[in-house]
């Protein structure tokens, strides 16, 4: 299947829609023998094969390599180019840990046309972002190459082929470039030092004892990665690296005949040894025991239990086949629900609980519970799940929890109607990716929905309840427990929660109680108000007042169909509150989705949106109150009724906002005890002066935050229509959707207009310097070097420090990781804000080992004091220019470029020229202009250094 069922909403659950078999479930008896029709007339049965994908075109050449490629149009001008390697870490010899992902490493530090660093110079000079667009990943049974390559030269395609050609064949492995990279990722390796990642190894090797995926974790260790030679490394590349382990994968923007052909005359190449081999098969059997491991450690943040199971892969061969799944996969959708409701009504013995299926090593599937606990209180929260668990099984799901899933299932295959191409190019190669490893079915959207509706349009409660059994079928598994050191330790053993699922098969238990549905979306609609004022704006925007003073943008097009980007802004912010306000304010959102909308319970709300291609987040930041959202264009009207009930009638379930309340009080505690917060909360209280509103959160006082002023505090921020500019931008008719916006947001009561009066803002102090703080508790440092000061804003100046912010990074990528081995990644970014006072920052931040800070930071400087002195290399300010045209040709026909930009504008006061800024913007790019602004802006005297150094 293409992609996984999203609910990209506030209260809708992600939904996993990938199609590999696990279990299979019973078909209803109206399919065993129905025949329905697909697109175009033909018939088919559960019994007929899955076809492939009509719009796909896939090939395996003489040699045994494998190619997909699709033409797509999302994004416009790009084609996606992946080269999937069926080799990983379990491919490994003892002597050879750590290797394949040393040689993904490799393969961007040297190939036969790209020495040394060349080829990641070229892809930035183009425009490409190293992350974003240039990328690679290593696991246990795949190495994955990926690039997303523009296509405004015809000669960035082929030179993108060469370059998985050569990933393919031609690394070079140079001695001198691999003793550079291992200080990499030694680096990479440190950044997973902790706790937390050593309870997950031990896991994984529970979980993978006995099979040759135990023991063969992908980085590596750290003997295995200093002593890895070129030839040793050359030898693992040579042995895996066939063509009979590789598919070529190109989706976007082309044309998929010549494309093919292409691919053809380049990947035609022999193995070495001139044969075509098997891929090979490294089985991990099911679960059939239960198994157990526990890890002790007073430096975990909080206690987890995780109940696994794996489960056997049944190949999808037959259109039955992939009903069956789909059946399981709303199952497991129904059980996800089930735990979050529970969770969320505080009633439970856990504090949140969690089911997911994923693939698993082996052509398996995995099962996973995972709940998190008091300290101590382990075993009791695991009773509590596994008590949930059997009532599943015994009385199945309710009528709500069943309409609840079906409507998001039917929610998703109608956003199929109108998709075929809008989906992006990204998801369609990572489908193809699951297909090349794991035999997912790629039957093609069109077949898809077809079939997808039959199975809903049939399915049944029982049916449903039939396939949860399935799932939960028997013990067997594998527990794991995470806990701080304490006296309950002994307690927590193989035997007693071996005894604790045993005691939940027999418990005496009720099915879950049905609560009395009570209030709807469209219930008590108020007043509508009127437009008084309706004028077209530039670039197609008309600019609309209502009655109670909102301001209203509409900019209708035709970038994404039936999509609909939704933005609405107002100034203001905690900035504008009392200092005391500012937690309740921080965590507002939260708190109050718990507590539903209007008359609505949160649950309620689920029921009455499940069905809806539509959702709503909003928050109050440091200068202002937004609204952001996302629509389906037959929804819009249920969409502006939310904006509606979020800002004039929140919620009213005062119970489920203390619940939400004291669990997030419960997490605080272990939470700003964690190394690294302590750490951020420490750096930036020192920077702002000690202004308390850069003071760390704390639970005592989270506690006190009460339902009654936080609904009063919500009512005075967003129930104030004349404070907002409410914005649209999408898939709509203008004339009707003028007539929405009065109904809806001219409902919104009117407030009144003030100017937001700043209440202590944050403002950087003055004199730079350095502060440690020995806070780390892993052999790891952590720096933060900011320059920070008021400093007069314009858009230009803005503009210009992201750029400059940008040419740094990708310089001090090469200075600090490439060239010195002394960090695994570097991240700079900048801001400068207009309210509530004009102020800049940038922030360069990375980790390193302890001996090597002083080393690192004076390193940054420099490059910092190149940039002053106009010395710095001209390449890296060409890198983002091109960066930065690329991502105005691309970005501006979409709806979020618009929503984005627009809101950028309200939130800084400036115009709609939209277009024109983003045209000026990549001229902003200039040595000189960045000479200009660095020795002003990034002097020694706006220079702080912050270090977290061990304990």
């Amino acid at each position: 299947m293409t992609r996984r069922l999203r609910g990209p909403f506030v209260w809708a659950l992600i939904v996993s829609t990938s199609l590999l078999s696990c279990v299979g479930s019973p078909e209803p008896a109206s399919l065993e023998n129905a025949s329905v029709q697909l697109p175009g007339g033909s018939a088919y049965t559960p019994a007929d094969p899955l076809p492939l994908a009509p719009e796909l075109t896939k090939k395996t050449l003489p040699n045994g390599l494998t190619y997909y490629v699709r033409r797509n149009g999302n994004p416009g001008g790009r084609a996606v180019m992946f080269l999937i390697v069926n080799s990983g870490s379990s491919n490994e010899r003892d002597d050879q840990s750590g290797y394949a992902h040393f040689v993904e490493h490799m393969a961007f530090n040297g190939t036969a046309s790209f020495p040394e660093n060349e080829l990641v110079k070229y892809l930035r000079s183009i425009g490409m972002d190293f992350g974003a667009e240039i990328n690679a990943h290593t696991t246990r049974e795949e190495t994955l190459y990926t690039l997303q390559m523009p296509l405004n030269d015809p000669s960035f395609f082929d030179t993108g082929l060469k370059v998985l050609k050569e990933w393919a064949t031609a690394v070079t492995f140079d001695p001198v470039e691999v003793e550079k990279e291992k200080g990499v990722i030694l680096e990479e390796l440190r950044l997973g030092l902790g706790p937390d990642e050593t309870a997950r190894v031990k896991e994984v090797g529970g979980l993978l004892a006995g099979t040759a995926h135990d023991d063969r974790e992908p980085i590596g260790y750290q003997g295995s990665i200093k002593e890895a030679t070129a030839a040793g490394l050359k030898d693992f590349y040579d042995e895996h690296y066939r063509p009979d382990r590789m598919a070529v994968i190109v989706v976007g923007d082309i044309d998929p005949r010549t494309v093919a052909a292409k691919i053809e005359k380049e990947f035609s190449f022999p193995a070495a040894d001139g044969e075509v081999r098997p891929r090979p098969s490294l089985p991990v059997q099911p679960s059939v025991d239960l198994g157990f491991v526990a890890s002790f450690d007073d430096n975990f943040e909080r206690s987890i239990v995780t109940y696994r199971k794996i489960v056997p892969y049944v190949p999808e061969t037959r259109i039955g086949d992939y009903g069956a799944l789909l059946r399981t996969r709303i199952a497991a959708e129904a059980i996800r629900m089930r735990l979050s409701d529970l969770s969320s009504s505080g009633g439970s013995a856990w504090r949140d609980a969690y089911f997911d299926d994923d693939y698993f090593y082996g052509l398996t599937r995995l099962y996973s519970f995972s709940i998190s606990a008091a300290d101590g209180k382990e075993l009791e929260a695991f009773s509590g799940l596994a008590s949930e668990v059997e009532r599943i099984r015994r009385f199945g799901f309710t009528d709500s929890e069943f309409r609840r899933t079906v409507d998001l299932y039917r929610r998703w295959v109608g956003t199929l109607d109108v998709e075929d191409d809008d989906l992006k190019s990204f998801s369609f190669a990572e489908e193809y990716v699951r297909n090349f490893m794991y035999g997912e079915p790629v039957p093609g959207i069109i077949n898809e929905r077809v079939y997808i509706r039959e199975v809903l349009d049939t399915l049944t409660l029982d049916a449903l309840n039939e396939a949860g059994r399935e799932i939960l079928a028997a013990d067997e598994g594998f527990v794991a427990v995470r806990a701080k050191t304490g006296p309950g330790n002994a307690a927590l053993t193989e035997s007693a929660f071996e005894k604790t699922l045993r005691d939940a098969r027999t418990a005496a238990l009720e099915p879950i109680a049905a609560t009395a549905a009570s209030g709807g979306l469209f219930d008590a609609m108020p007043q509508p108000g009127t437009i008084v004022s309706d004028k077209l704006l530039r670039d197609n925007i008309t600019e609309l007042y209502l009655s109670n003073g909102a301001r209203v943008l509409l900019k209708p097009t035709s970038y994404d169909k039936d999509a609909i980007s939704f933005l609405a802004w107002s100034d203001g912010g905690y900035s504008s509150l009392p200092v005391e306000m500012q937690t309740v304010a921080s965590f507002a959102p939260t708190l109050m989705s718990a507590a539903g909308l209007g008359p609505m319970s949160a649950t309620r709300l689920a029921e009455e949106s499940a069905h809806l291609n539509a959702g709503l987040q909003w928050s109050i930041g440091e200068n202002g109150e937004v609204l952001v959202g996302k629509t389906a264009t037959a929804d819009l009207e249920s969409f502006l009724r939310l904006v509606y009930l979020t800002a004039a009638e929140p919620g009213r379930d005062a119970r489920a906002f203390d619940a939400a309340r004291d669990r997030l009080a419960e997490q605080i505690g272990p939470y700003v005890r964690d190394p690294a917060y302590r750490f951020e909360s420490a750096w930036s209280l020192d920077l702002f002066g000690d202004n308390p509103r850069a003071a760390p959160l704390a639970a005592a006082a989270f506690l006190k935050v009460d339902f009654e002023s936080t609904r009063e505090l919500v009512l005075s921020s967003l129930a104030d229509a004349s404070e907002f500019t409410y914005v649209l931008v999408g898939d709509f008719d203008l004339e009707s959707t003028k007539l929405l916006v009065a109904k809806h947001i001219g409902a919104i009561p009117a407030g009144t207009a003030d100017e937001p009066l700043w209440l202590s803002p944050l403002i950087a102090k003055r004199g730079g310097g350095r502060v440690d703080f020995p806070y780390s508790r892993e052999s790891r440092a952590s720096v933060r070097m900011v320059w920070a000061a008021p400093a007069e804003w314009t858009w230009q100046r803005e503009a210009s420090l992201e750029l400059l912010a940008q040419a740094l990074n990708n310089r001090l990528l090469d200075a600090l990781r490439e060239d010195l081995g002394g960090t695994y990644v570097v991240s700079t970014k900048a801001a400068f804000a207009k309210m509530p006072t004009e102020q800049y920052s940038l922030i360069v931040q990375f980790d390193t080992d302890p001996a090597r800070v002083d080393e690192m930071i004076a390193q940054v400087k420099s490059e910092v004091a190149r940039i002053a002195s106009g010395s710095f290399e001209r390449l890296y300010v060409d890198q983002v220019r091109a960066a930065a045209q690329r991502d105005y040709g691309g970005r501006s026909r979409t709806n979020d470029y618009w929503v984005n930009r627009i809101g950028n504008a309200l939130a800084s006061g400036l115009d709609l020229d939209i277009l024109g800024r983003g045209k000026q913007t990549a001229a902003l790019a200039d040595p000189d202009g960045f000479k200009a602004l660095a020795s002003e802006l990034l002097a020694d005297d706006r220079a702080f250094v912050y270090v977290m150094l061990p304990e």
